[in-house]
């Protein structure tokens, strides 16, 4: 009631103060579900709170109500993305495609981050359900391409660029495809080391 009169009042921190409260009590008392109403109301007041944002999609998980636990991991996903905030939204990723594995999207923006950083073998785990979904998705074979570049395996590195140029064929883009054999000569021709960082 306190939280609501200060809601009312228009002080906001004193009404997020009282929620806070609210939320902590009912939590204690082992009443996670009645607990979701206070965080709520938090995020109507300030929705840009990623922590509080975080606190709702875990609650959520914990409820098993998977549907809304996505939504809130998806858009902290967003927020972190827009901030720049890359650690963050990793490992928020990594629990938003928990809960929702069949995301190829997130699944390649996680793999493309790890391959940033030189953690190939992390990143094909991230592939695999991309490209068992769609193996003629390009953005999952270049991906995967670059993650095998990086774990200095030219046997996979190359016949996934032969599987892209084939699909470019196909698809009536020349251009791609000379791309693709101009990148398959070269390789055959050295050694293959990796692009970014090491495995």
């Amino acid at each position: 009631s306190l939280a609501e009169l200060y809601r009312q009042l228009g002080l906001v921190a004193d009404a997020i103060t009282q929620y806070e409260a609210v939320a902590a009590a009912l939590l204690r008392e082992g009443r996670s579900r009645d607990a979701l109403d206070a965080h709520r109301a938090i995020l109507e007041l300030d929705p840009e709170n990623v922590a509080q944002r975080i606190k709702l999609a875990e609650l959520y998980s914990k409820e098993e109500l998977f549907p809304e636990a996505v939504a809130e991991f998806s858009q902290t996903a967003a927020q972190l993305r827009a901030l720049g905030r890359t650690d963050d939204f990793l490992k928020v990723a990594e629990r938003l495609l928990f809960h929702d594995p069949d995301n190829r999207a997130i699944a390649k923006e996680l793999a493309a981050h790890y391959i940033e950083r030189g953690d190939a073998r992390r990143a094909l785990t991230k592939l695999q359900v991309s490209f068992k979904k769609d193996p003629r998705d390009m953005g999952t074979l270049e991906l995967l391409a670059q993650a095998f570049l990086l774990l200095s395996q030219k046997a996979k590195y190359l016949s996934v660029l032969r599987e892209m140029a084939r699909l470019s064929q196909e698809a009536g883009h020349s251009a791609a495809a000379d791309a693709y054999l101009r990148r398959i000569a070269e390789a055959e021709q050295e050694p293959v080391a990796p692009v970014v960082g090491s495995p």
